[in-house]
């Protein structure tokens, strides 16, 4: 029996420093140690990576607009988890918005 709950990743970020939605905090991630994020740009072009992200990335110096997320996680192939996509991947898009 697989009892982890699945990953649950964001879909905005708002860089505004009000401590409400300022990181892209994956939901649930502390299930999943040394889960590799990377973020790109809508040119395909790596912005952001991290080999074992631990939910403290807000986007720092990125421009608003829309980006992609690829999250790889690593568990026990023989159980597998449903809804992940290419097997131990998640991947998606999101929003940077910077309220001034």
């Amino acid at each position: 029996v697989y009892n982890h709950c699945l990953p649950i990743v964001p879909n905005v970020i708002t860089v505004n420093g009000d401590m409400t939605n300022d990181l892209f905090h994956i939901k649930n991630l502390e299930q999943y140690p040394e889960s590799k994020l990377v973020i790109l740009n809508r040119w395909g072009n790596i912005v952001y990576e991290n080999s074992d992200y631990d939910n403290s990335w807000g986007g720092e110096d990125l421009a608003d607009g829309v980006y992609f997320y690829k999250l790889e996680v690593k568990y026990n192939t023989d159980i597998g988890i449903p809804y992940f996509e290419e097997g131990n991947v998640l991947s998606g898009f999101f929003h940077i918005i910077s309220e001034d």
